[in-house]
């Protein structure tokens, strides 16, 4: 065991730099086995691992589909268990987060692997780095995703999850993309009532009961 989780690290070493390291790594051929190291018994084992997926989803569009590809997102859900230790869950959500930074396509890719709730329920979380990155993830998918992704994390508590962040003492960084955010929501709401969707922006009552 020793051996593969000095291989592992080595690997997160190798993928913690630019695009050119990244690539190298998914051309190897080693993502599938990294990918099913996520849910490695050995605490070691499965947190290197999730640092090498992190360190992927950095790079380009291309590259985070690599992870996907390979079944990244798979052990998504059972690594943001708020039983988890904060930088297991964490680094996941950072990952998450950069998936969502990306395309239409990937961003249903994580609500196809039943992802949105658990980053909802990641707002529970006592501490306030695993909630802000919770808060860049929803950002990112309400940003970056259609209607009917950003009505969903929106049904799933999104709102109401970042506006009691904003009661938590975030940090300035993290007002301005919640503030960014509820904007954002507010002009889609705008949008469905072009689209004749609906009368009244359906995103406002939310808003106004918090």
């Amino acid at each position: 065991i020793e051996v593969v989780q000095g291989a592992v690290g080595a690997w997160a070493h190798i993928t913690d730099g630019n695009s050119g390291r990244i690539q190298a790594a998914i051309d190897s051929g080693i993502i599938p086995a990294i990918c099913g190291m996520l849910s490695h018994a050995d605490p070691e084992i499965h947190t290197s691992a999730l640092r090498v997926i992190g360190n992927l989803c950095t790079g380009s569009e291309a590259q985070c589909q690599a992870v996907i590809d390979c079944g990244g997102l798979a052990a998504v859900p059972t690594l943001l268990n708020l039983n988890n230790p904060q930088g297991i869950r964490k680094d996941t959500l950072w990952a998450v987060s950069n998936i969502a930074a990306g395309s239409q396509s990937q961003i249903q890719a994580l609500a196809d692997a039943n992802i949105f709730p658990f980053v909802i329920s990641s707002f529970g979380a006592c501490e306030p780095e695993v909630r802000a990155e919770a808060t860049w993830g929803c950002a990112n998918i309400v940003t970056n995703g259609t209607f009917l992704q950003a009505d969903y994390l929106v049904e799933l508590g999104v709102l109401e999850a970042v506006c009691e962040e904003l009661t938590k003492d975030p940090r300035d960084k993290d007002i301005s993309i919640v503030l960014a955010m509820l904007l954002t929501t507010l002009r889609q709401g705008d949008e469905h009532i072009r689209l004749g969707h609906h009368f009244n922006n359906p995103y406002v009552k939310r808003i106004r009961n918090f």
